[in-house]
Parts: C-alpha cells; structure tokens; sequence
C-alpha cells in the first residue's frame, strides 16, 4: 500500500508533542479495527507503543501491515511510566461548518484545551485533538460537555454516536488512515492554535 501522507499536516505530530511536553516515558494504544456501521460491535485490536519508538517510519510500517478493511486509529488512552492513565481528548465533528464548531468549542471548552487544541480534515468529517492530557474522570467529564455542544433544534455540531461508542469502549478513537472506500483521504491540519504551548495535567503526574 502506498502511503501518500505528509509529516507536517497529519496527527502523527501530536504524538511527539505529548513526549515533548511530558515524557518519552509514555505509551500510546493504537487501534486497528474495522469499521461496522450501525452497530454497537467494536471490531479492533489494540496495542501499545513506546512515546520513544514511535517514529514516522513506524507509523508507515503500521499502515502499510493493515488487512483489506482494516483502518489505523490513535486511541486517547496513555500510560505512564508510574501506572496512570490519562487521555488525549478528542473530537469527532458531524458538521463541516468550520464558524459553528469554533464558536461551539469557544462557548463551552476550557481555554486549557483550547490553547493546544488541533483540528483535522479526515475527508469524511473534521476532527480535533487537544495536547493537554486529561485523567479518566476528567474525559469521562470532556465527553459528556461534548454532547452539550448539539443544541436543542439546530444542527449537530459533533456526532454523539462517535461519544457513545468511545464512552461503551473506555477510550477516544480517531482514524489515521485510507485504507477502505468508506475512507476519502488521510487526515491534514487545517487549524492550529496561535498562542504558544502550554503543558498541563489534570492532576500531577509524578
């Protein structure tokens, strides 16, 4: 398979972002799984990878070794060296509205996530990852402020079936490649914040 992708527009750079801004001490959980639409079957495998082994030729290895049907996923499920877990947030969008989704997520996201938040045009819809790593309550908590974003009588601003399945999985998943005819293309950055970078946990992480 050829892997048609660019290093400066596609998510892999939010990996090393979160070494930098962390620890190299860290795994990242990968998906590859197949998509069965309408359903509430989760058809994945999981595995972890090192935050210091994880390169741009490995993430080439990984697209290049999935089956017929199969997709590449990042999951929001990172462990650190002393046992925690804490999680990426991400975002899932139903609307191509690109003003909608900027002023819902001003409304009702902490400026926290804000400030290092990086959104993607998947080809079949926009999304988000925000760097500022949250513990399990604390996405428990993001997930459900998500849903909040749909308003009564106007358009879905994200799609609330993604948050049910990733609330039913424990984890946040986002795809990284185009490997099915479901998939229209890898995804690239179209929005990354002005401000500069910040580090920050929900608790310590020692």
């Amino acid at each position: 398979m050829e892997t048609n992708i660019l290093l400066e527009t596609h998510p892999y750079f939010i990996t090393k972002k979160i070494v930098d801004m962390y620890s190299s001490q860290i795994k990242f959980t990968f998906s590859k799984y197949i998509y069965i639409p309408q359903t509430t079957i989760d058809s994945r495998i999981n595995f972890d990878i090192d935050g210091n082994e994880f390169s741009w030729q490995k993430l080439k290895e990984l697209i290049n070794s999935l089956k017929k049907g199969q997709e590449l996923s990042l999951t929001s499920r990172i462990s650190f060296a002393n046992g925690k877990i804490f999680h990426i947030p991400m975002i899932d969008f139903y609307t191509n509205n690109f003003e909608d989704i900027i002023n819902s997520l001003l409304e009702n996201l902490t400026n926290e996530i804000l400030d290092n938040l990086y959104i993607f045009n998947s080809g079949n819809s926009f999304h988000a990852y925000s760097t500022y790593l949250l513990n399990e309550n604390d996405w428990i908590k993001f997930m459900a402020r998500l849903l909040l974003l749909n308003k009564p009588l106007n358009n879905c601003i994200v799609d609330y079936r993604w948050i049910g399945h990733r609330l039913l999985a424990g984890y946040s998943s986002l795809r990284w490649s185009c490997n099915t005819e479901k998939s229209k293309s890898y995804p690239t950055l179209i929005y990354s914040p002005n401000r500069n970078q910040k580090c920050g946990l929900s608790e310590p992480v020692q």
